[in-house]
């Protein structure tokens, strides 16, 4: 990367911290009512973050990966948190209500404070994104041909582990039985412990499997008919797999996991085939969102009737995913600066080893776990028969740190962010290709969930599962590479360095 570049990554990174303390400002004026003056304030500088962000990409070399952590999260965190906002600004929400009143939520004094604060917080995360020195804008591995044995031999990993993941999900809905997998839909992870085990496996087994196919194999195919067949690095058979796993999730209505896989395959085909024109994606979204929309209407529409008119649609999924802004509403007004320090992120990091919560006898409860808080403090109660109301990344981070300590988190974890995509694009080792898409997967859905919990499952658990493969089928993990680029379709290359 040369000097020129690096200076721009300075420049963005700078003035990401500096809308941070704009927002920081914003916290100390914040009226204790929402104020559409306010929230436009909060909107504008919302928009020059993303403008922002957008004009950083469009610096980096061509063609550019538009599908990276800070795209990801950014638009994520930005949509579930200020969408419904837009509405309520031009008054396009009269059939929607007021979402600071939900059931038992009361909380019109924290909004105007929390929207300021979850500015400062995504801006923490960019600037900590791009404080970061960037190695490498395109994987190297996409330009270093592995020798023809561990080719094969990922290839044939790729393969046996996205078949591994059709069989955890195919054995989820065999423990749970087809008629309440595809009935009315009242969670996942809530039916049984068992249950549960195999539908993550199923779910990170899928997401590992894609990207080592995809690795291995999506950049190397010629301009042939009997080549054209592996451009996306996965067989026919596998594609079938794939597809009827993403429809079967999509009729169940568990639609957190229907963008986890269906996000793991679109982020690791934009990273190791091709990327994805800007164009492309904003239509992709667009179509998705009102997918989205679609299955809540068709959850709905299973116990009472529904519009399906694609602009319900649409709208309906994203006043659905702004209502987790209400949680960072409810914990604010909750907290009034008793913290709880750590202690709600001590049941998650206890993940970190195979059933440690049963192993040292950890039981979810409104102590250690900041979706059961919001259960209680949304809807009045928690247990059996109870909709769960989830949590959302800043609240479950500032039930335990507060304001600072969360933006600090975010940080922390932008500058993570950056540091995996460097080790895995300069790195020819198959376990950092899965552990970057898998990272980037979750960022891009993190926002309504907690943090550590999901780092674990879904990031580290994938690695770990890769590695083990790789030691027991004696499949090498990473190959040297040579000094010459030794591909023969074209690939971007970096640019030239500067002495």
């Amino acid at each position: 990367m040369n000097n020129q570049t690096r200076s721009h990554e300075i420049i963005f990174a700078f003035g990401f911290l500096l809308i941070a303390l704009v927002g920081i400002g914003l916290t100390t004026i914040a009226p204790t009512s929402p104020d559409k003056l306010f929230v436009s304030i909060c909107l504008f500088f919302v928009g020059a973050t993303i403008g922002l962000l957008f004009l950083a990409k469009s610096l980096e070399p061509k063609p550019v990966n538009w599908l990276t952590a800070d795209v990801l999260f950014t638009l994520s965190f930005c949509v579930i948190h200020y969408a419904y906002f837009i509405y309520w600004t031009f008054d396009l929400n009269e059939d929607m209500g007021e979402i600071w009143y939900i059931r038992n939520a009361n909380c019109p004094h924290t909004v105007c404070i929390s929207l300021a604060m979850y500015l400062t917080a995504v801006n923490a995360f960019l600037f900590g994104f791009y404080f970061i020195k960037t190695k490498r804008f395109f994987p190297i591995i996409n330009s270093q041909k592995p020798p023809q044995a561990v080719e094969r031999a990922w290839q044939r990993l790729g393969r046996l582990v996205i078949r591994l993941g059709f069989m955890g999900f195919l054995a989820f809905v065999m423990i749970v039985g087809p008629a309440r997998f595809f009935g009315v839909y009242s969670g996942t992870n809530n039916i049984s412990f068992v249950a549960n085990i195999f539908f993550q496996l199923g779910t990170v087994f899928l997401m590992a499997g894609m990207t080592i196919a995809m690795a291995s194999r999506g950049r190397i195919f010629k301009k042939t008919r009997k080549k054209r067949r592996g451009a996306f690095g996965v067989g026919y058979l596998d594609m079938l797999l794939i597809a009827t796993t993403v429809v079967a999730i999509g009729v169940h209505g568990d639609r957190s996991t229907l963008v986890t896989v269906s996000g793991a395959f679109i982020i690791a085909y934009s990273e190791f085939v091709k990327p994805l024109k800007l164009k492309t994606l904003a239509i992709t979204s667009i179509v998705f969102v009102f997918f989205l929309g679609f299955i809540l209407a068709f959850r709905s529409a299973k116990t009472e009737s529904y519009d399906f008119d694609p602009a319900t649609n649409i709208n309906s999924a994203l006043n659905n995913l702004g209502t987790s802004a209400v949680c960072g509403f409810v914990a604010v007004d909750y907290t009034k600066d008793e913290y709880s320090y750590g202690k709600m992120q001590v049941r998650q990091l206890l993940g970190i080893i195979p059933f440690g919560r049963r192993l040292f006898g950890v039981r979810d409860s409104i102590d250690n776990s900041s979706s059961l808080l919001l259960t209680l403090l949304i809807q009045g109660k928690i247990g059996k028969g109870v909709s769960g109301t989830g949590t959302s990344v800043f609240a479950d981070l500032y039930f335990d740190f507060g304001f600072y300590g969360a933006c600090l988190v975010f940080l922390l974890v932008g500058s993570l962010a950056k540091i995996i995509e460097n080790k895995a694009r300069t790195s020819t080792s198959i376990v950092w290709q899965v552990l970057l898409v898998t990272l980037v997967t979750f960022l891009a859905v993190c926002s309504r969930y907690t943090f550590s919990e999901g780092l674990i499952r879904f990031v580290l658990y994938s690695g770990l599962y890769v590695s083990f493969f790789c030691y027991v089928l004696s499949i090498p993990f990473r190959y040297r590479i040579s000094n010459t680029p030794n591909y023969s379709i074209p690939y971007p290359q970096e640019p030239p360095r500067q002495a």
